[in-house]
């Protein structure tokens, strides 16, 4: 294979990575801004007020009759009997006085209760009724927010399977791309891929293995920690790669532009939907996102074609 070959392959390779970690960008952020919606608020209903239970009072003045009927009673019998019956009927009618007057208190007291609390009812039901009207029109309003949102969410969940179709296709086509054997299974990633390309754009390297290939110089600035190879520390040190990996932090910055457009592009059109007369597929042509996945298609037939031409022309050795 010669250098140029070499260097073609891997610029494609790179090429199919790059727009890999963009398309995971996206699928990443558009669920996040789907699950922003359709979530019901949590609206607490209302304390309706218990009724107090009636007819507890009246069972008092009852009593308190029934105990005084008994004192009458116990004072009549007093009268007609001899001495000593006379005063057991006595006490007993003292003692069904006095529980007749306790009984009969209470049951004032009662009543006044009684009452204040129907007083106090009827406030905490007036109080309820507004709260109850407030809660009806909360619960309304926030069923009309989740049937507003439904276009938005079946259009972003469009989206999304649009994308995911996409990626899948692409990381076929790469691992078909890997499978010609051409880069060692070590170093088929985002950011090897990437940094092996830069060394060969710019001459550093001729060929990927032996003493002065692309390899070897990866092993030796790695352990030099002269390149970040994992991607997290690459994507929170971003400006830290410039200078040695200027290939890689272009890559990372084209990508995140492209990401932010296809975004704004499918935020802006989800904001466009009227209700349930939105026009999902007319909105799905004019986005972003749906012209970069036609570019795909175009530029990854492409690629296709060359790979098959390094398949035909035996310039994959299968080393790998």
């Amino acid at each position: 294979m010669s250098f140029e070959e070499l260097k073609e392959y891997v610029r494609i390779v790179a090429d199919m990575e790059n727009s890999i970690f963009m398309q995971k960008g996206v699928i990443e952020e558009l669920t996040r801004k789907r699950n922003k919606y359709g979530i019901p608020q949590t609206i607490n209903a209302p304390y309706k007020p218990k009724e107090a239970p009636e007819g507890g009072n009246g069972m008092g003045f009852i009593y308190s009759i029934i105990s005084f009927i008994g004192f009458v009673l116990c004072i009549e019998v007093s009268t007609k009997t001899r001495e000593g019956v006379q005063l057991l009927f006595g006490f007993l009618g003292f003692g069904c006085l006095i529980f007749s007057i306790i009984l009969f208190i209470t049951a004032i007291i009662g009543v006044s209760l009684g009452a204040a609390e129907k007083v106090d009812l009827k406030k905490q039901n007036e109080k309820y009724e507004i709260e109850l009207r407030t809660y009806n029109g909360l619960v309304e309003a926030d069923r009309k927010r989740l049937n507003q949102e439904k276009p938005i969410i079946d259009y972003l969940e469009a989206e999304i399977m649009s994308a995911r179709t996409q990626l899948n296709i692409s990381m076929q086509r790469l691992d078909s791309m890997y499978n010609l054997g051409i880069i060692f299974p070590k170093y088929r990633n985002f950011v090897m891929v990437n940094t092996i390309y830069e060394y060969l754009q710019t001459g550093r390297c001729t060929t990927l293995d032996g003493a002065s290939g692309a390899y070897n110089k990866l092993e030796e600035e790695m352990r030099l920690n002269m390149i970040i190879w994992q991607l997290d520390r690459v994507i929170n040190n971003l400006e830290s790669i410039r200078q040695n990996q200027f290939n890689l932090y272009c890559a990372i910055n084209e990508s995140n532009n492209r990401m932010n457009g296809i975004i704004n592009s499918c935020e802006n059109l989800s904001n466009k939907m009227d209700g349930m007369n939105a026009n999902l597929s007319r909105l799905q042509a004019s986005s972003e996102l749906t012209a970069y996945n036609a570019e795909r298609a175009r530029k990854e037939l492409e690629f296709m074609n060359r790979m098959q031409y390094f398949e035909r022309n035996n310039i994959n050795k299968s080393l790998y």
